[in-house]
Formats: structure tokens, sequence, C-alpha cells
């Protein structure tokens, strides 16, 4: 009867109501809000990586690489490397969630991105090893690597680290298995080949496609010919409120206003601060700067 009472409308009798509240209750479900046990570690190395070669480690001084340009890189190979994303990400907060967990890094720390040259890759001479806070997490694509190796390589030989402004996206997919998505900051190209050496001491290098005119060349003809069609480093150093360009340590000439107003800020953050730069000659006698920032 309590059940077609209940169909059609009516009360429940008192008796009914003390024989429900005597029953025990089913057992709840286990609250949405209670922490996941966080899943243990990639242990595996995934079938198809190219197991079988391991890029140097990144060492030195850490060189900051600042882009001018913002260009985004994609970095290539990240599926490969579960343990290592792991490794880097475990600790952040969303790692374990849908949503995931992102963190930046700025250039100049050894605890960031770092672009190691690994010229002993089987598969490419040419390659660029990416590591995040030391962990190898992949490569940079191999038409960048192509140009950027040789100026890497110079900056491992001079004892320096470069290292890239730049992103990691990660979460974890249960059972060993992470997401990865690393982008970089980095110039439509590595043009800093230089004719001259690195000084010596830290510094960072401000790296862009954009050609900036250094003025009053005229004036500096005797220390700019002897470099005429070579790539060079050149520093950025406010002088008398203005930037000026110097060669090895010999100012050459100050940028126009519209290319300090544009970069003094980075050039701040930078000290020492470094660009590539070409000597162009004008004419049969003379010659001309141009900076890359």
């Amino acid at each position: 009867m309590g059940f077609l009472a209940r169909l059609f409308g009516k009360k429940p009798a008192a008796r009914e109501l003390l024989e429900a509240k005597a029953k025990p209750l089913p057992a709840s479900p286990p609250s949405s809000s209670t922490t996941p046990r966080r899943p243990a570690p990639p242990d595996h190395v995934r079938p198809d990586a190219p197991t079988g070669f391991q890029p140097p480690e990144p060492v030195g001084r850490p060189l900051a690489v600042l882009s001018a340009l913002r260009v985004v890189v994609e970095v290539v190979g990240e599926a490969y490397y579960d343990r290592a994303s792991w490794d880097v990400m475990n600790s952040e907060a969303g790692f374990y969630t849908d949503e995931g967990a992102e963190r930046t890094f700025s250039p100049g720390s050894a605890d960031g991105i770092a672009l190691v040259p690994a010229p002993r890759n089987p598969f490419d001479k040419n390659a660029v090893a990416v590591f995040v806070r030391r962990h190898h997490i992949g490569y940079l694509p191999a038409d960048l690597a192509q140009v950027w190796c040789r100026t890497i390589k110079a900056a491992c030989e001079q004892g320096y680290m470069v290292t890239v402004q730049g992103r990691i996206w990660a979460r974890s997919r249960g059972g060993g298995r992470v997401s990865t998505r690393v982008t970089l900051s980095l110039p439509e190209s590595g043009s800093l080949w230089p004719a001259n050496a690195y000084p010596d001491g830290d510094f960072g290098i401000l790296s862009g496609d954009y050609l900036r005119k250094v003025t009053q060349a005229s004036r500096h003809q005797d220390a700019l010919i002897a470099w005429t069609g070579k790539d060079l480093l050149v520093e950025l150093r406010d002088i008398d409120g203005r930037l000026n360009a110097l060669i090895d340590g010999i100012p050459v000439g100050p940028l126009t206003k519209a290319s300090h107003d544009t970069l003094a800020p980075r050039v701040a953050t930078t000290q020492p601060t470094y660009v590539g730069g070409i000597v162009r000659p004008t004419g049969t006698t003379s010659v001309a700067l141009e900076v890359r920032a």
C-alpha cells in the first residue's frame, strides 16, 4: 500500500514513515572534491622513440638571447620525452587536470630553457636540443636548427649556455603518459655569426630581423671599413642619453632616435647588450653599419 499510496498521491501512514527511517541508508558515493591519487611517473620509453642517442647536457654561463620579434617557434619531438615533461611539470598546479599546467621562462637563467648543439645526432648533424630546467624535452625544427646551430655552437665553445624565452604546457594523461607543448620566442633567423669574438664576461644578445641604421658612420670609416661584408657582434650602450653602437669596445655611431626609443627598454634589462650587425659598402671608399634588432 505504501507504493500505491505514493503512486496515487496519498500521504504514507506514520508507521510507514517510521519503517523507512529505520532502514539503513545506502553508502554515499565518494565526494567529487576528493583529491585524486597522483599517478606514478612514466618509467618507459616510447616504442617509436629515437633511442640510442642522448644530446650533451647544457653547461656554461647562461647567455640570454631575447627576440625582438617575439616569433613563436614550436619545439618538435616532445611526445618522445614523457618522463622529462613529468619531471619538469608534475609539481605545477593544474598538471593533473584537463586544463593542464603552464609555466613561462625568461632567458638568462640556468634553470630555464637552453639550446644545445647536438652534432652527433644520427638523424641531423645540425640538430639543436631543447632543454627545460636541464631536462631534454625536444628539438628545434630542422630548418631553424640549420640556421641556429653555428651560432649556438660558437657560444658553447666559448663557455656559454644559450638561453631563450619560452613556455611549456603539460598535463598528465594517466598511465605514464604526458601531453606536452613547448614554444620558444626566437627571431626568424639566427643571424649572429660574428666574425669578431664574443666578449669576456656575462652579456645578453638582443636578436631580430629588423635592420636599423647606425648614424654618423662617416666619422668612423677607419674603424668600420676593415669589417666590410662581415657579420659582427655589436654592443649597444647608452652614451649621453642615446644608444650607441660599439665594435670591440670602439664607439662607431649612435642609433636613430626611433631605434633608440624602441630598443632602450630592452637594453636596460640586459646590460651589456649585443646585437648582430653588418658593415655594407656605400661607395668606393665609404661604408655604413646596420644592426639587426
